[in-house]
Order: structure tokens, then C-alpha cells, then sequence
């Protein structure tokens, strides 16, 4: 046959008492899509070596508690050395994020957050976010020498955050 001749069926459940039914468009909402999706691409992860995966908005649309799921489970997924020995990097990009993820308090989890556009810092205290992850990984800089010629004059109370115009 031909390859538009063949397509994949995903068959899901989300609550212990249903039974087992097509994911479809028209019988789930998009958050359970999502979660099908990424929890199916998952599971094939270690039947192809890529050196990283770039997941882009999977988490739009899911409930709360999909959303830790998910996160739980890719920074499990790419920390925990798997069967076959590799695990590849992700790259999640995301305009939201939920607070207090303790998945991302991981220490093989890097958090890059950029701020674009008037007013996108408004309610993040972003001071309390960069000490955290000063402390984090305080590690990195142990051998560097306080008195070399970076400046170390600015206290952990004096950061200073620019906004772009």
C-alpha cells in the first residue's frame, strides 16, 4: 500500500473506569490531546537516537495537573538514564509556565526564561528567581577567584533588572 493509505490510531483512557477509545478531535479536548501526544512520542524516544527533542507548547491547553504530569515526566524522562543508555536533551519552549514545579528543581534542569516586550515583568520577582539560581549552582563557580578581575561589588540584594523598552 501507499504510505497516505496508513495512519496511527491512538487508543486512550483517562479515568480508571472508562473504557479505551480513539483519540479524536471530537471527543477530547485539546489538553488530552497534548497529553496523548507527548506521552506516545515518549514512549517511542529510545527506538531512535536524537540527540535532543524541541517540544513547542505542549503544555497550551492542559488542565493544572496534566501539566506537572507532563513536565514530570519529560524532566524523568531525559535525567533517568534509560535501557538503551541515551537519553537526549529537550528543549521546551513555552509562553507559561506553572509556579512551584518541583520537577525543574532537578540539577540536570537548566531554566532559561526570556522576557520580551513592554511590561512582560510585571508580577515576577525576578530578583528572588536569579538568587535561586545563583545558589543552585553556586557549584559551577567554585573555581573562580574572588579576587581575579571580575567584579564581584554588587550584594545579593543590589541586582539590578532592566526591562526592555
Amino acid at each position: 500500500g501507499k504510505l497516505i493509505d496508513y495512519e496511527i490510531q491512538l487508543n486512550v483512557s483517562f479515568r480508571n473506569e472508562s473504557d479505551l477509545v480513539e483519540l479524536s478531535g471530537l471527543r477530547h479536548s485539546g489538553g488530552e490531546r497534548a497529553v496523548s501526544t507527548i506521552m506516545y512520542l515518549m514512549a517511542l524516544q529510545d527506538m531512535t537516537a536524537s540527540p535532543f527533542r524541541v517540544v513547542d507548547e505542549i503544555n497550551q491547553g492542559m488542565d493544572e495537573r496534566n501539566e506537572r504530569l507532563v513536565l514530570d515526566r519529560i524532566v524523568q524522562n531525559c535525567c533517568t538514564i534509560s535501557p538503551s543508555g541515551y537519553n537526549p536533551q529537550y528543549f521546551l519552549v513555552t509562553p507559561k509556565l506553572l509556579p512551584g514545579l518541583r520537577s525543574l528543581e532537578n540539577d540536570n534542569v537548566t531554566v532559561l526564561v526570556i522576557f520580551n516586550g513592554p511590561g512582560a515583568m510585571i508580577d515576577m520577582d525576578i530578583s528572588s528567581i536569579i538568587k535561586e539560581n545563583m545558589k543552585k549552582y553556586s557549584h559551577l563557580f567554585d573555581d573562580i577567584d574572588n579576587d581575579s578581575d571580575i567584579e564581584n561589588d554588587q550584594s545579593d540584594d543590589e541586582i539590578q533588572i532592566i526591562e526592555p523598552v
